[in-house]
């Protein structure tokens, strides 16, 4: 008896992982492109400036969303409903066309009996809208095999499809990231909380790719490109009100390379918002009394050389033996912490041989685990350093931060 072909891994995905949609039928057409993007409180004229530069043939999957009625978000959806033009119409989802405009796929998740759980947030809402953009690829509805994930403070390139993508899938990685420069605002105190943010984030990003991290880039949801079949073999993105990004791309980082595309950038809000508990608007929010001459905000510079030591060894080592033999205190203290010691012992017993071995605690080491210990060495013995300090930090190059950004910043001392 012939053998029943198992099923491709998107094909598993969309039957056990993915979420219940209401929209079952196909589209009327075929488009090159998709696009996802999570919509709450937004205002219908900035949400449409997302897009407003691209000419290509793709569609905007909208997931218009909230926890509870919210009045805000209502008139977004009426807004479409009555200024668009609606070809085809389901329960709680409809598509419609304007002039000028991409075609969008607007589903319905603000209303009662629609709202989805605090708790699980815009995380949710991305995956809703990714899981039906993975149906319309699989489906051949969706020529491109990749997810292109923004929000609605965001303005994409007018080159934004214009990946560099090889013609062999293999090639490709697990996804890219845009580069990003926040537009900054006129008045000068929320203008100096922007740049003050934007270089912690630089600072961070560009710290990890210095100590020898395959986790340096940004982990920010409006600016992921999630290839098809990569997005399946994590099962989707993870459900949170927050950090659902970093949390992807971590997982991501893990089946593929993440391609950082330099030549293409995205110009983010730099709006205030206390929506969630952690992002660009709580963070230029608590910077907004900071004096950058005096007060320590910044990563100090020398956790970064702690990283790349701990990095260059794990490379090195064939052994949990040989990686305490290192002699590394704040890595031992580290490992003692929380079980990690015993997490590497069954990295150690589980590997065949030594490149097994350092295969599995890389993997385990990710962007969450040098997080932590760049935190722990923070804690424990480099202390946050001053904008002045920063700034000499060998990875803050030009191609990092601009050299106008950079006399604007030490405007600030």
């Amino acid at each position: 008896m012939k053998k029943a072909t198992p099923p491709s891994t998107i094909s598993k995905y969309l039957e056990v992982y993915a979420e219940p949609t209401p929209v079952t039928e196909d589209l009327d057409r075929c488009y090159d492109h998709v696009l996802v993007i999570p919509a709450f409180a937004e205002h219908p004229a900035g949400l449409q400036r997302v897009w407003q530069k691209i000419q290509a043939n793709f569609l905007v999957i909208l997931v218009i969303n909230a926890p509870r009625q919210h009045d805000k978000t209502l008139a977004l959806l009426a807004f479409f409903k009555r200024q668009y033009k609606a070809v085809r119409t389901g329960q709680h989802w409809f598509v419609c066309e304007h002039s000028g405009q991409p075609d969008l796929l607007i589903l319905d998740h603000c209303t009662p009996g629609r709202y989805l759980p605090a708790k699980q947030g815009v995380g949710l809402a991305r995956k809703i809208g990714a899981d039906l953009a993975l149906r319309f690829i699989q489906s051949g509805q969706i020529k491109q095999p990749r997810i292109y994930c923004s929000d609605a403070d965001a303005r994409l390139p007018k080159a934004y499809f214009s990946l560099p993508v090889s013609s062999t899938p293999a090639l490709n990685g697990a996804g890219w990231i845009y580069n990003y420069r926040h537009r900054l605002p006129q008045k000068p105190t929320p203008r100096k909380a922007m740049l003050l943010y934007e270089l912690t984030l630089r600072h961070y990003e560009a710290g990890l790719i210095w100590a020898g991290s395959s986790y340096g880039h940004a982990s920010l949801g409006s600016l992921m490109v999630i290839d098809a079949h990569a997005y399946a073999q994590v099962r989707g993105i993870p459900k949170r009100s927050t950090g659902e990004d970093f949390y992807l791309l971590n997982k991501l980082a893990k089946v593929g390379p993440l391609t950082t595309v330099r030549n293409l950038t995205i110009e983010l809000s730099s709006r205030r918002s206390n929506r969630v508990p952690v992002g660009t608007g709580t963070g230029v929010q608590s910077l907004l009394n900071c004096d950058p001459s005096r007060d320590s905000i910044f990563y100090s510079p020398d956790i970064f050389y702690g990283l790349r030591e701990v990095l260059t060894a794990m490379r090195q080592c064939p052994s949990l033996a040989e990686l305490q033999a290192k002699d590394i205190p704040l890595l031992v203290d580290f490992l003692q912490l929380s079980g990690r010691l015993d997490a590497i012992k069954n990295i150690e017993r589980n590997s065949s041989s030594p490149d097994h071995f350092r295969r599995g605690l890389s993997h385990w080491f990710d962007g969450f685990q040098q997080l932590k210990y760049l935190h722990f060495l923070r804690d424990q013995h480099a202390k946050n350093v001053t904008l002045r300090r920063v700034l000499k930090a060998p990875w803050l190059i030009d191609d990092v931060i601009s050299p106008r950004r950079r006399e604007t910043l030490l405007a600030l001392l």
